[in-house]
């Protein structure tokens, strides 16, 4: 009898145990299934931000390749208008060769654009606005090889600060009513020539902006000046603006 109570009390003992063990390896499980269900959860929250990081950069990407298409575009334009402009430079150097001798007409290449300047006394009589057989003839050289550009051209009239005196005021009260008179006459001539109206501007800057200061009569004669400037064909006449210039053609 006693060894049956004994038996009876070491199966209970032992089948406890095995119930302990049983339930703790349980938890432990269940503990180590929710950790790695969160971590798997935070792995796809990374995954996300990843896969969100590699579309944002897909656009730089994409945004770059279009800028340097935009890029490499431009400049292959800008390589053409430099070409074409060395080619109009050059053309009217050798057009003007005597003109440019005797300094009275300066050819200046831009950056992206020309200026010719040419001297008042070779396009107009003293006080005039009408261009001179002399002018013309300039001009037309000038008009020749300007007719075959695209680009937008700007004639400016400039004075010296010698106010305007005499019977001209009747006409011409200032300085500006003459420098607009001449930079339009020679926007009629150069039109007559063949250059389409719509690509000139006619502007007066009458003495205010000089090249040298006006306190002697040659100094006052560079200043008395038309300037024509073949701009960029990206720019219209209106907006012209100063432009980097490389040094007046001479010969």
């Amino acid at each position: 009898m006693l060894v049956s109570i004994r038996t009876v009390f070491l199966a209970v003992l032992l089948s406890s145990a095995v119930g302990c063990v049983t339930t703790g390896t349980h938890e432990a499980m269940v503990a180590e299934r929710d950790g790695l269900s969160q971590r798997a959860d935070g792995l796809e929250a990374d995954k996300a931000r990843l896969e969100g990081r590699v579309a944002e950069l897909d656009a730089e990407l994409a945004s770059l390749t279009s800028s340097n298409a935009t890029l490499s575009s431009k400049l292959d334009e800008s390589s053409k208008t430099v070409s074409d402009l060395s080619g109009t430079y050059d053309a009217l150097v050798a057009s003007l060769q005597s003109e440019l001798a005797s300094g009275q007409v300066e050819i200046q290449q831009m950056r992206d654009g020309l200026r010719v300047n040419v001297a008042d006394d070779v396009l107009f009589s003293s006080g005039s606005a009408k261009v001179d057989s002399q002018g013309r003839e300039v001009l037309q050289k000038v008009a020749k090889h300007l007719v075959e550009t695209p680009n937008p051209i700007q004639v400016e009239g400039h004075t010296d600060d010698v106010p305007i005196s005499g019977a001209l005021i009747s006409r011409y009260p200032t300085n500006w009513e003459l420098a607009g008179a001449r930079a339009a006459s020679v926007v009629r001539l150069m039109a007559e020539e063949g250059i389409e109206e719509s690509r000139m501007r006619a502007v007066s800057s009458g003495e205010f902006a000089p090249r040298v200061p006006n306190d002697s009569e040659e100094g006052r004669a560079q200043n008395r000046r038309i300037e024509i400037r073949l701009l960029p064909a990206s720019k219209t006449a209106d907006a012209a603006g100063e432009e980097g210039m490389a040094a007046p053609a001479e010969l």
